[in-house]
């Protein structure tokens, strides 16, 4: 039969012909005759006859194997990957063939999928990809299968499919005990993991590799991709440990270290974590030798830096310590500047001034400064000398500034600096009133020239265009010039100008006119008696008398008019007296000789309507006075005055000299008490020249100390250093920590 064609009446035939007990035992005989002979067609419907009419299942398996490469060759892919389903599935509910040898029927398969394989080598298909994953499921120990299956699905760039038969090949190699081909198994997986682009497929390559290679050929590698992987992802914290272990294994390639330890310092840069990147950077400074430790060095250096920034907006001393705490040195001549610049600034701060001071000069002492840089330090140390009141060093640093300061700023900066290092200061003032703009910074440079003239008068008129426009100042060098050299003329020249008479200063200097103008007439009249040796003198003597009365009284009533108390009270005082005691000796005046009785009377009648207006003038004036003696707070105002004359302390000791003459026993001694206080007494104490320099260099160690400016102030003031005491009048309205400087407005 086998030799003749064969169809399905044949094939019934057959059937019908063969003895029961032999009837599937022929057909199972001719369907592979047919096959040997090369007649797959005919073959295909026996086996078809032999699986639809068996009873057995094992049989049935059996024809189902069968069917399934005569199906490829029928070019029926899609029937024969179906029967190839159905054939594993029969396999897998009898949990295998049926028989003690399995073999030839795995055979049948396996030679299957390599024919089909090379059929579709170019571009293999969806079921041959499926068919390779239904053949391992079954027949998981063949790795060469998994390995082909592994490259169909690559090939179809199926990668997780790829990974997972290439995964099937890796355990198949490692229970044969082939450790070489298990090998390259796993590095296959990791081949994939990377041509995929999935992490996660990597990753468990990765894994899958450092788990199970023998050999590890690539270990090293893999576990720097999986940590340079985590950095990636952005888990900085386990990708600089896996890193950092990698870089310190001795035995993992040098280049791989390297990179390694330089990931985890990145990792550890991008935490912020500053302290624990310089110390991980010293670390890898010592494990590698060469030019890598240099590199570490920068990289430790550079950490410690940023954490010294980082520390600098929160906390200027601790940042300080920081830097000193820097145990490297800067790797590089711009590394030292930033080093040095952060030094300067940060020392200043946190109040070392010495030392930001040291390191300014060593910061100016580097060659490699450019303009910008060199204009910086200048400026840094000019101020830092004026802190540390070092006026000298201030004016020959400032010299040097080319940019920083406008030419006018520069003038004004080296006229107050030279003023108060006891320096020529007028060329730069008047560089000033040449070159600035501001007109208050100019009026008050106007007036500090009056101040140094030798004929300050003549100064004043040159300068009035500056300062006529401000009373108050004018009235003030007006004082200050009349008080070095009093002439009654100027004074009276001075007060005729009413805008001077409406100042402050301007009535200080009216009440030394006023009781300039009443003590002569004062004196004149208390040294006048009534003359009564006869009548022509007594008349002569008592009309004089009454005429100098009606001066004083007048000066008085200016003083009244003018509202000033002290002039008030000394005018009104004098007035009471002179009036009290011109009454007294008129009335005490002797009896003429010879008058009667009646006679007697009339004169003395006549002699009181003279005297009495006195009396009345004389009471009058002592209740004002009285009144003016009661005022509250005329002591500490006094007091207040002259605690802060300074240069102006001749008006306030005349004022009070003048009072006492005024003065019950209980003012006196208030008045005693004011000259007497300890801020009093220092006015007239010149301070050694130890106590001044003391009093200096305590604010040198504390520049911004409140109490220690004033301190030096009072003492500046009992020296006479008025360049100074102007100085530290501005220093002290300064708010701390805004830089010390002369607040040009009150030179």
């Amino acid at each position: 039969m086998a030799k003749a064609p064969v169809d399905a009446a044949a094939i019934e035939e057959l059937a019908n012909l063969s003895p029961e007990t032999a009837r599937q035992g022929n057909m199972i005989t001719l369907a592979a005759e047919l096959e040997r002979s090369g007649k797959k067609a005919e073959g295909m419907h026996v086996w078809q006859y032999v699986h639809d009419h068996a009873p057995q299942p094992e049989v049935r398996l059996e024809a189902q194997i069968r069917l399934v490469p005569l199906m490829f060759t029928a070019e029926n892919t899609d029937r024969s990957f179906k029967q190839l389903d159905q054939a594993l599935a029969s396999w897998q509910e009898l949990k295998g063939c049926g028989k003690a040898d399995c073999s030839e029927q795995q055979r049948t398969l396996r030679s299957f999928l390599v024919n089909w394989n090379q059929s579709e080598k170019k571009s293999p298909s969806e079921n041959l990809q499926k068919a390779y994953q239904l053949y391992l499921k079954t027949f998981p120990a063949d790795a060469e299968i998994a390995q082909w299956g592994s490259q169909v699905a690559k090939d179809r760039r199926d990668f997780p499919a790829a990974l997972g038969m290439m995964h099937i090949a890796a355990q198949d190699f490692l229970a044969k005990k082939d450790d070489a081909k298990a090998e390259s198994a796993l590095l296959s997986e990791l081949e994939i993991g990377e041509v995929s682009k999935d992490k996660g497929l990597w990753s468990a390559a990765a894994s899958s590799y450092l788990t199970m290679s023998p050999a590890k050929t690539k270990a090293f590698e893999v576990r720097y991709q999986q940590a340079h992987g985590l950095y990636e992802a952005g888990d900085y914290k386990t990708a600089r440990e896996k890193l950092r272990e990698l870089a310190l294994e001795a035995k993992a390639p040098r280049e791989l270290r390297i990179q390694a330890a330089h990931l985890s310092l990145d990792a550890m840069n991008l935490q912020k974590d500053e302290a624990g990147l310089a110390e991980d950077a010293k670390l890898f400074a010592t494990t590698f030798a060469g030019a890598e430790a240099h590199e570490f060095s920068e990289i430790r250096y550079k950490a410690a830096m940023n954490g010294v920034a980082k520390l600098a907006d929160q906390d200027a001393d601790q940042a300080y310590l920081a830097l000193t705490a820097v145990d490297v040195a800067p790797p590089a001549p711009e590394d030292r500047k930033i080093f040095l610049k952060n030094k300067m600034i940060l020392a200043e701060k946190s109040k070392r001034y010495d030392i930001s001071a040291a390191a300014t000069e060593d910061y100016l002492a580097m060659k490699n400064l450019t303009a910008e840089e060199r204009e910086f330090a200048l400026s840094k140390k000019a101020w830092l000398s004026e802190l540390r009141l070092d006026f000298v060093t201030a004016m020959n640093t400032t010299k040097s500034l080319q940019s920083s300061l406008k030419p006018d700023q520069k003038a004004l900066k080296l006229a107050i600096y030279a003023d108060l290092s006891g320096s020529e200061s007028q060329a730069y003032y008047q560089q000033y009133l040449n070159l600035g703009a501001d007109p208050a910074v100019k009026q008050a440079i106007a007036a500090q020239l009056v101040r140094k003239s030798k004929n300050p008068q003549l100064e004043l008129t040159k300068q009035a265009g500056y300062i006529a426009k401000d009373p108050e100042l004018l009235a003030r060098l007006y004082t200050e010039i009349y008080l070095k050299s009093p002439d009654p003329k100027y004074l009276a020249k001075i007060l005729a100008d009413k805008r001077i008479a409406q100042t402050d200063w301007g009535r200080s200097l009216a009440r030394v006119q006023m009781l300039t103008d009443i003590k002569p007439i004062a004196a004149k009249v208390s040294g006048m008696k009534v003359d009564s040796s006869n009548q022509k003198k007594l008349a002569a003597t008592i009309k004089a008398r009454a005429a100098e009365l009606t001066k004083l009284e007048k000066s008085v009533q200016r003083t009244v008019e003018s509202g000033d108390w002290t002039s008030q009270l000394v005018g009104l005082d004098a007035l009471a007296k002179e009036s009290e005691r011109f009454y007294q000796e008129i009335l005490s005046l002797p009896m003429p000789e010879g008058l009667s009785g009646e006679e007697e009377s009339q004169y003395l009648g006549l002699l009181t309507q003279q005297a009495s207006p006195y009396k009345t003038r004389s009471e009058t004036a002592k209740t004002k006075v009285s009144e003016l003696w009661a005022t509250a707070g005329w002591k500490e105002a006094l007091q207040k005055s002259l605690n802060g004359a300074s240069e102006f302390k001749s008006l306030v000791t005349g004022e009070i000299e003048a009072l006492k003459g005024a003065a019950g026993k209980e003012q006196l001694a208030q008045l005693d008490s004011i000259t007497a206080s300890p801020e009093a007494v220092a006015l007239d104490t010149k301070p050694a020249r130890e106590v001044v320099e003391a009093a200096r260099n305590e604010v040198r160690q504390n520049p911004f100390d409140q109490g220690r400016l004033e301190k030096l102030l009072n003492i500046e003031k009992q020296a006479g250093d008025f360049a100074m005491v102007h100085y530290l009048e501005g220093r002290l309205q300064s708010p701390e920590g805004e830089k010390a400087k002369v607040q040009e407005k009150k030179l």
